[in-house]
């Protein structure tokens, strides 16, 4: 009985020398975030730190050296990078230029103003050869990854967002690596001088993926929704995916679906191994095998942060079983955050980074002590022969001992991530432990038959057509639970910790031409319009996550908004009102036709100089508006 709680409780009982030394290089980038240009001080001081404890055999001298260390290869990074210092150059240079750029993302078509967004490279400006990343927008022919283009235009400085709870774009380019904005003029189109000039494997990687998403589609081409849930689910969630569906996983806490994570890349790797080994294969090949399986997902998925973890750390894992070196994975997991700050300290800044390292620590760290401690409950006496329990009895305590493992997973995942998204997304998913429970299963299975029909489509569509429509059930039984989750009253709620301390108040939003106001009164929150909306979505809607509010005691609307039954559908939806009303004045408005209609007015004699009138009454005297505008009358 000792052996096993002492293995269940095992985690915490890891050598794990790179986990000082990961959160030493975090509070190190952290500390050289707010003021880059300070990286000679740090360089010095890891000098001088160097001289002083190089003879000391000791784990704080070492975490103190990565410290140093990281605060200046992160600010040494920001500084040196040629567009942070052109941003930064004073007088701005906002004139015009001749850039060679190089495409380095898939371009994003903007159709009502004509221009294609784009992350590229920038080599040379009027014939001064450079090195930077840019965000682009530019007109002209249809635009691909590696395409080599030179275009005539401006950059300019990302504008910061003007309202708080604003989506900060120059803040997320800035984690990019990217400190310029890059536009061309709409006269003076971008031309294509040169093609496949990209990485050549980022190439075949999306050339692949547009290949899996279409075999991931075969059959299913009547219904999107499920096909782009399936697509989601084994590839992440791009623009292609419909906002709406996301939306459906993020209130329901099932959005780590949708965005390629662990969960995939372990899936996909780990059947990988269990085919290596059914042929037999050695073990350490067959470790050495799942690295370029979890590279070639790794690629697939963008290189997104929680699967370059995972691919680090898979790497990390294979390279010790292939050595016969026991894995201790918390320190795995620490050194592969410490390899990828080192190749990138901005990654640290990404919320993907955040959330995936910290539920991977806490799965290992306390998911088994915690199911071990569910299970109580219904554990059997350990003296007690197993074989003397009817199959009934051994079904009921394999299923309640699978059921707490799998609860105490879904628990301990939705508590470590919880702080992490309400500080960055102001928004909690309050049904997500049972979500989760229902659908991850469901979800492994739908991805297991998505791979199998990718493979069964290389002999025959009419296979990869029936293994689709298998998963298009299984789609649709989860889509049926999150839809009935977000039935449930409060099943995800706003939270903003420091809008709790903040007084009384009142807020008017710049949401260009229209007034946007909230006001904030013991513990009541109105709203004074919505704008239009795409303001609503793009401004108004997140400001109000970000103060914590998911009620509305009453929205006054004083203006008419284009698609207005749609825009308070959504204000309802999001923010249960409780009474809906128009302004005075807008009430006034809306009576003045209907008055008209009823108002009889006597002939008029044109040599008179007579003309009717409009008296509107209010809680003010009445005003008379002269239909002719001469003042004499």
């Amino acid at each position: 009985m000792q052996e096993t709680v002492s293995s269940t409780f095992l985690p915490f009982r890891q050598r794990a020398p790179f986990a000082g030394l990961f959160i030493a290089a975090a509070l190190g980038v952290l500390a050289s975030d707010q003021h880059p240009e300070w990286w000679p001080a740090w360089s010095a001081a890891f000098l001088c730190a160097t001289l002083v404890v190089w003879k000391i055999s000791s784990t704080l001298p070492a975490c103190l050296l990565t410290f140093l260390i990281f605060a200046f290869w992160h600010g040494n990074q920001v500084t040196t990078d040629a567009g942070y210092q052109r941003s930064r150059a004073q007088p701005f240079d906002g004139n015009e230029h001749t850039v060679t750029l190089l495409v380095l993302s898939e371009p994003k078509l903007d159709q009502l103003r004509s221009i294609q967004r784009f992350t590229a490279l920038v080599s040379c400006v009027d014939s001064r050869a450079t090195h930077f990343h840019v965000s682009a927008e530019c007109c002209g022919e249809p635009f691909a990854y590696g395409d080599r283009i030179i275009a005539q235009g401006n950059f300019s400085v990302p504008t910061r967002p003007l309202n708080p709870g604003e989506f900060d774009f120059a803040d997320y380019l800035r984690r990019q690596n990217i400190y310029l904005n890059f536009r061309t003029h709409r006269d003076l189109p971008a031309m294509v001088v040169a093609q496949n000039q990209g990485n050549p494997l980022m190439a075949i990687a999306l050339a692949l993926r547009h290949r899996i998403l279409r075999g991931l589609q075969e059959g299913l081409q009547d219904d999107s929704e499920v096909a782009q849930t399936i697509q989601g689910m084994i590839l992440g969630g791009r623009a292609e995916t419909n906002p709406a569906l996301k939306e459906l996983f993020r209130d329901t806490g099932t959005i780590h679906l949708f965005a390629a994570s662990g969960l995939q890349v372990g899936l996909f790797t780990g059947l990988a191994w269990r085919c290596l080994r059914y042929l037999r294969l050695p073990r350490q090949s067959a470790a050495l095998a799942m690295l370029p399986i979890a590279l070639a997902y790794c690629a697939l998925t963008g290189f997104y942060p929680a699967t370059v973890r995972a691919t680090v750390m898979t790497m990390l894992i294979a390279v010790g079983v292939s050595f016969d070196r026991p894995v201790a994975t918390i320190n795995s997991l620490c050194g592969s955050g410490l390899l990828i700050l080192l190749h990138d300290t901005q990654e640290l800044f990404q919320t993907g980074f955040e959330l995936s390292f910290v539920a991977v620590f806490a799965i290992l760290a306390a998911v088994r002590p915690f199911g071990h401690l569910l299970y109580r409950p219904f554990q059997i006496d350990p003296f007690f022969p197993v074989r003397l329990l009817s199959p009934c009895q051994r079904t009921w305590h394999t299923a309640m001992l699978h059921l707490c493992e799998l609860f105490s997973l879904s628990t301990v995942c939705w508590g470590a991530t919880a702080p992490v998204l309400i500080l960055q997304e102001h928004h909690l998913s309050l049904v997500s432990i049972f979500t989760n429970l229902l659908v991850v299963p469901l979800a492994t299975t739908v991805m297991l038959l998505g791979v199998t029909a990718l493979l069964g489509g290389i002999v025959s569509q009419w296979i990869a057509a029936c293994l689709n429509n298998s998963s298009w059930l299984i789609t649709k039984l989860i889509l049926l639970i999150l839809h009935t989750a977000t039935l449930v009253p409060c099943h995800s709620v706003n939270v903003a910790p420091c809008s709790l301390l903040e007084p009384d108040r009142v807020t008017a939003l710049s949401v260009g031409s229209d007034h946007v106001l909230h006001l904030h009164f013991q513990g009541q929150n109105w709203l004074i319009n919505t704008g239009k909306l795409s303001q609503w979505r793009s401004i108004t809607e997140p400001y109000l996550r970000s103060q914590g509010v998911n009620h509305l005691d009453e929205l006054i609307l004083c203006d008419r908004a284009p698609h207005e039954t749609e825009l308070l559908q959504r204000v309802n939806s999001g923010f249960q009102v409780t009474q809906l009303g128009p302004s005075p004045q807008r009430r006034k408005a809306d009576r003045i036709p209907s008055l008209r209609e009823k108002q009889s007015y006597p002939p008029v004699d044109p040599e008179a100089r007579a003309a009717p009138a409009e008296v509107l009454f209010s809680e003010q005297p009445a005003r008379i508006e002269n239909g002719t505008g001469d003042p004499g009358v």
